[in-house]
């Protein structure tokens, strides 16, 4: 009698977490929409623990870097004065690139010219490194709108991925969200799984930035692949997505 009371009673706790299980998914698919994309092996793509891990992977694109600091000296000295143009890695990853996405999500800045110019001199720039080697793991933090955009876009009879029309600046760690997000208050987590062959560069052989920064080209693409949750150790909430490229 005993085996079939436990047995009756595993029973019907299985039915009972799926049809938890069952619940929660009913009410993503009402809130977030059908998911259309996924990744089969996630393992296949390198995610980062420690910033060694980060630089040592990064040392890829040092040879890279060496050059374009020459090449860029050299424009300077052509030029015979000290521009925006003349390090337009440095001053994107400085304070240009508010201004500098601005002009490719919206098409305006109060000097569009200047910021048209260092658009193209940024993108010619990220052509001319190695392309991102591995699939990779990278971070990004963003606000309430472009949730709403990410979700609204999966959520069209047509679900389409969202676009990116402005330079992307991503982490290869997770604790971006200690740096930058005071706490998750208003911020979300996007987990990026970015193919390798991707146009980006890895910032710090450049410039020495604390959030072991990635940056990415333009007009790239983000489709939701899971249903978001809450990550308690970092107290945010993350989407994972992954990055579609159609160059």
């Amino acid at each position: 009698m005993r085996k079939i009371i436990e047995r009756v009673e595993n029973i019907a706790l299985n039915l009972i977490v799926k049809m938890k299980r069952w619940i929660t998914n009913m009410n993503n698919k009402y809130i977030y929409g059908d998911l259309y994309s996924t990744i089969d092996d996630k393992s296949r793509y390198k995610e980062f623990l420690t910033v060694e891990e980060c630089r040592e992977w990064g040392d890829y694109y040092s040879n890279w870097a060496k050059r374009y600091k020459e090449i860029m000296s050299l424009f300077e000295k052509i030029k015979a004065n000290h521009t925006s143009e003349t390090a337009p890695i440095e001053c994107y990853c400085g304070n240009s690139y508010r201004e500098i996405n601005e002009i490719l999500r919206f098409g305006y800045n109060s000097d569009k010219h200047l910021y048209d110019k260092m658009v193209d001199i940024l993108i010619m720039t990220l052509c001319s490194a190695p392309k991102i080697k591995d699939n990779i793991v990278v971070y990004r933090l963003v606000n309430d709108a472009f949730i709403k955009e990410i979700i609204g876009n999966n959520k069209l009879s047509d679900s389409i991925p969202t676009r990116e029309k402005g330079f992307m600046s991503t982490s290869l760690l997770k604790d971006i969200v200690n740096i930058y997000s005071d706490g998750g208050s208003g911020l979300y987590l996007l987990k990026i799984y970015v193919p390798k062959g991707t146009v980006g560069i890895y910032v710090n052989t450049v410039t020495r930035r604390d959030e072991e920064e990635i940056l990415l080209a333009p007009n790239n693409y983000l489709r939701l692949i899971e249903y978001p949750y809450y990550d308690e150790g970092y107290s945010i909430k993350i989407f994972e997505c992954q990055l579609i490229s159609f160059v």
